[in-house]
């Protein structure tokens, strides 16, 4: 069963768009350069600005540092008390162009996401650009999907989601990363307003609803840039559309319809579809790029999740994907 996108944005969402316009906030951000000071400063900023999204509430947060066949592995598990381990569970990927935000950033959003699926999530801290370039965060990526199998989960009882550039990450996971080292793929990939072409070409060509109030193609790219080189740009983990999509496992994408990488989500959907794959598209009228984490602040955060988690459930359990989970928060 498909979900449901509202025909036209919630008047919280419109008020937000209009405040971001009004403070000229995207014009602010391209002012930030490409450089180590820079880099601290949109750390800095991201931190400020998902914290106001949501806060989370009775979640658990556990550490993860270890080792597993020679490569470090950094992350937390999420969940809120009460659930447990079935033998499913959440790989997810944070995103920010692959030099901000951390495991932290996106615990308020993430653990409501345990919540309503009912599965622990486990979100790596993969190491950031420009201290640790390409590959680093894709072999981070590997390793926790490797070490979450050691744990005993097995890859049709994962679910590999990622927002922006860990949507980026997911992708190449599941496409080059599994088919390279001869492993399963995942049950399933749920992306949230995924970065698909890396060199930003479809996002300037194809327009949304409206010019993007977050961010521009060139602030991307600098960002991106940060951890990329150009004679990497063929890598199968990076050159996404390069592929054909066919041997993707079943996807949910979603994006809002303000932002700029919209396009990224619609070609994708189109190369995924046309191969015979599978590619749930839902583009959400009105909403930023990952308005998911306005938890706080828009309704639709919350729909959007709980259709993730109608999704996840019919991925990893099908016999399960009609008996909706309770969300208390």
């Amino acid at each position: 069963m498909a979900g449901v996108v509202p025909d036209a944005p919630s008047k919280q969402a419109r008020r937000i768009e209009r405040v971001l316009r009004l403070v000229r906030f995207r014009a602010l951000v391209d002012l930030i350069p490409a450089s180590a000071l820079g880099v601290q400063i949109a750390r800095f900023l991201i931190n400020v600005v998902t914290r106001l999204g949501g806060r989370p509430r009775g979640i658990w947060a556990e550490p993860v540092q270890t080792r597993y066949e020679g490569h470090e592995v950094l992350g937390e598990w999420v969940r809120p008390p009460g659930v447990g381990n079935d033998g499913a569970a959440i790989l997810y990927l944070h995103g920010s162009g692959y030099v901000l935000a951390s495991p932290k950033t996106y615990r308020a959003m993430v653990g409501r996401l345990s919540r309503l699926t009912g599965l622990p999530v486990f979100v790596p801290a993969y190491r950031l650009a420009p201290e640790h370039p390409f590959p680093a965060a894709a072999d981070d990526t590997l390793a926790a999907y490797r070490w979450l199998q050691k744990q005993g989960f097995s890859p049709d009882r994962i679910v590999v989601a990622g927002d922006s550039a860990g949507g980026h990450l997911a992708i190449g996971l599941a496409a080059a990363s599994c088919r390279e080292h001869e492993l399963e793929p995942p049950a399933g990939l749920v992306l949230i307003s995924p970065l698909v072409d890396h060199t930003f070409t479809v996002a300037e060509a194809r327009k949304s609803e409206r010019e993007d109030p977050l961010f521009s193609a060139a602030l991307a790219r600098r960002l991106v840039a940060l951890s990329t080189t150009a004679g990497e740009a063929s890598d199968p983990r990076l050159a996404l559309l390069d592929g054909d999509g066919k041997d993707l496992p079943p996807i949910l994408l979603q994006a809002g319809g303000l932002e700029l990488l919209r396009a990224d989500a619609e070609l994708f959907a189109e190369l995924v579809n046309g191969a015979g794959g599978s590619c749930e598209l839902q583009i959400w009228p009105g909403q930023i790029h990952v308005f998911q984490i306005l938890l706080d602040r828009v309704p639709e955060a919350n729909a959007a999740l709980r259709d993730v988690a109608r999704f996840v459930r019919s991925v990893t359990q099908p016999a399960a994907v009609d008996q909706p989970a309770a969300d208390s928060s």
